[in-house]
């Protein structure tokens, strides 16, 4: 009995030391910057339907799942009758526990109103990329999202 209470104390040093030691990895994000990013990649995916641009801001992991002709064909489908003429607003959540945020676009044209979600994967040390694009079929369900300041304040020029 006395074995195995030492035992399981040694466990539980060992342990404690482990974690101790461990060191935890804060993840410190910078919304603006991936507002930025996804405003940029919106402005040549979508309004200048400027592709390669548009690809060459993606993700490594995002270009494994898809090729170029493939994200032209993704893109063009998502806006089947009309095409964004302006943003009206733009809110960001970090994705917790990850280097990886959702900026979300609304987005209008004279005969109708775009939502989309872009995730962003990277922080405020590397910066962002797009890791994900996608466009709802109406406003995004609530969430603890944040706006970002004034939209002519990240909107790429």
């Amino acid at each position: 009995m006395r074995l195995v209470a030492i035992g399981l104390i040694s466990c539980v040093v060992i342990v404690s030391l482990f974690i101790l030691n461990y060191p935890i990895r804060m993840i410190e994000h910078n919304p603006r910057e991936s507002a930025r990013v996804s405003l940029q990649f919106f402005d040549a995916a979508i309004v200048k339907r400027d592709y390669s641009h548009a690809y060459n801001l993606l993700s490594e992991g995002f270009k494994h799942t898809l090729t170029a002709s493939e994200f032209k064909e993704l893109i063009n489908r998502m806006h089947l009758n009309s095409l964004p003429t302006k943003v009206e607003n733009v809110e960001y959540e970090p994705i917790a526990g990850k280097n990886m945020m959702t900026i979300y676009i609304s987005a209008s044209s004279d005969s109708e109103i775009f939502y989309y979600r872009i995730v962003t994967c990277g922080n405020s040390k590397h910066g962002y990329q797009i890791d994900g694009v996608f466009r709802g079929t109406g406003p995004y369900p609530k969430s603890p999202r944040q706006k970002i300041g004034r939209v002519s304040d990240t909107t790429p020029r």
